[in-house]
């Protein structure tokens, strides 16, 4: 044999014999890890659950109203004068108690006015009484009696009833009786010079000031309520179906001021812009636990009574349907969903006992298993 071919053989077939070798151990090896590796274990994923149990719940609905004054009067003359203080100034914000003179308007000239309406009076008395006593005598010492105990100084008394109706014609036909009446409604008017307070309350609004000449109908003050006052509440259309008359409220300010009320009036009408229906519910303030005309409240209105229900956070709801953990596997099942509120909805068609997620999940298909974790309140940790 040609001792240079052979080199040359030699030469070829050491590489490529290496190559074959380098192969064949990468197979080996890749054959060795894939009989003795073990596959990764699947996880399971950790959900929060309670157990299903349904009790009676009472409906409530959250809402956030305004405090208006039960009782709200404008202050109006019906007198001309000039306006006279009272006994508290006439200023806005100034409180007072029931009773009080919030003003006076001046009553001089009709003081003076009744003081001639009784002169008058008097003098259609003295005309009637000599054809009186001729015509009538059986009734004269009567009118005689009532005309000489009249007193200018004081309010005067009913006159004597006619004993027939000729009497009373005649009576009648002199202006006894139109004069007498005149003075009573003057004697009426002289009382609207002085204005009472209706209820305990203060002044939102002062129109007019002490010194100014006021005419019949105008308008002095507004006064407010403040012993007795109300939270309008709007609330959704659908909600109605929910509260009544007598229902109790849960009430609080932003400074954490707590007060209680009760439902007293459910509006019948529907605020186009809000399409909410008002609620009025009835609270009453104390010196310790001030409440304010115009300041907004968070409340809490406990409606009708739910048997068998079962309060769960919306979120873990999607849209009717409810995931449930059996044989530490997940599964979706359909509920009746009786009410619903901004975070929670209160829930049936489970079975007692069932765990039911009650928290949202994403990436999950039927049958998915995972580990459930009973959910513990805050307050049953305790």
């Amino acid at each position: 044999m040609n001792p240079r071919k052979t080199i040359i053989s030699s030469v070829i077939a050491v590489p490529i014999i290496l190559g074959i070798g380098f192969f064949l151990n990468n197979q080996l090896a890749s054959l060795r890890d894939t009989k003795w590796k073990s596959a990764p274990p699947s996880r399971r994923k950790d959900v929060s659950v309670i157990p299903v149990k349904y009790s009676t719940i009472s409906a409530t609905i959250q809402s956030r109203g305004r405090v208006i004054s039960n009782e709200q009067v404008d202050i109006i003359s019906e007198v001309q004068g000039q306006i006279l203080r009272g006994s508290i100034p006439l200023k806005p914000g100034q409180t007072f108690k029931k009773g009080q003179v919030l003003l006076r308007v001046d009553n001089q000239v009709s003081r003076m006015n009744i003081q001639s309406s009784k002169s008058e009076f008097i003098n259609t008395l003295a005309n009637m009484l000599p054809d009186l006593k001729l015509d009538y005598p059986d009734n004269f010492k009567a009118w005689e009696t009532y005309y000489n105990n009249l007193d200018i100084s004081k309010a005067f008394p009913k006159p004597p009833t006619p004993k027939s109706g000729q009497e009373k014609n005649f009576i009648t036909s002199r202006g006894v009786y139109t004069k007498y009446y005149a003075l009573l409604s003057e004697q009426e008017n002289l009382g609207k010079h002085t204005i009472i307070a209706p209820f305990d309350g203060s002044f939102s609004e002062v129109s007019l000031q002490v010194g100014t000449v006021v005419s019949p109908g105008s308008r002095i003050a507004k006064a407010i309520r403040t012993d007795n006052l109300e939270v309008e509440l709007p609330i959704d259309n659908g909600n109605l179906q929910w509260v009544a008359n007598g229902d109790s409220v849960s009430l609080w300010s932003d400074d954490h001021r707590q007060f209680s009320g009760t439902i007293t009036r459910i509006g019948n009408f529907v605020n186009p812009n809000t399409q909410s229906i008002n609620l009025y519910v009835n609270v009453t303030p104390d010196k310790k636990n001030p409440l304010y005309e115009g300041e907004y409240l968070e409340a809490e209105v406990f409606g009708k009574a739910l048997p068998k229900g079962m309060e769960v956070p919306r979120s873990a709801l999607r849209g009717k349907t409810a995931f449930v953990v059996r044989d530490s596997a997940l599964y979706s099942q359909e509920v009746e969903i009786i009410k619903t509120n901004p975070e929670h909805a209160i829930i049936r068609g489970l079975k007692e006992g069932e765990l039911m997620v009650n928290e949202p999940l994403t990436s999950i298909q039927e049958g998915m298993p995972v580990i459930p974790r009973i959910y513990i309140k805050e307050e049953e940790a305790k």
